[in-house]
């Protein structure tokens, strides 16, 4: 797992809880380090463990506490990332595996983004079929919530499962569902 998520989750938790908390949290959980390094890469376990004594910890729902964490993420990654100025929600949608993902990977050869499959079924609607053996949809369809809150767009979400751990996402101007 790319320190980024990690460290992410690390200020994510301490917004949430406190800085105290995650201090005496990482004290009680000796395997999880009290800091992360962004440019590291960590075994996707590490961040795991993590989710999971977090969840127990605070006694939270898994699906939630992701969506929440997607959503915290969005200002950081749009200021790492860097979409271009004149697009919007659909068309960096569209583009987050070329321009992002591959970008990703080409730095750091150990990074492991989903692989996204994308389709722009106009100007209207985007399709991003996900499969990830990690499971992370709920982080996924978190961030993309977080977009659609940075764009102030009126955007539906609409998800279906295809087969174990491959999803489709469509994401839809609300004004063309009506029609």
């Amino acid at each position: 797992m790319h320190g980024l998520v990690l460290r992410e989750f690390q200020k994510y938790y301490i917004k949430k809880f406190g800085l105290f908390d995650w201090m005496k949290f990482t004290r009680e959980e000796r395997e999880i380090p009290s800091h992360f390094e962004i440019t590291m890469n960590y075994n996707d376990n590490m961040f795991f463990y993590i989710l999971q004594r977090a969840i127990l910890r605070q006694q939270l729902d898994k699906k939630k506490m992701l969506v929440d964490f997607g959503k915290f993420m969005v200002p950081f990654l749009l200021k790492v990332y860097q979409p271009k100025e004149d697009w919007n929600l659909l068309d960096l949608l569209e583009n987050t595996e070329e321009e992002i993902h591959h970008t990703v990977r080409m730095r750091n050869k150990e990074a492991h983004p989903p692989r996204l499959r994308v389709v722009r079924w106009g100007p209207e609607e985007v399709e991003i079929r996900y499969s990830s053996s990690r499971k992370l949809l709920f982080l996924g369809l978190g961030i993309i919530q977080g977009l659609i809150d940075h764009y102030k767009e009126d955007l539906k979400i609409q998800v279906r499962k295809l087969a174990p751990e491959n999803y489709s996402i469509r994401v839809t101007h609300r004004s063309s569902v009506q029609k």
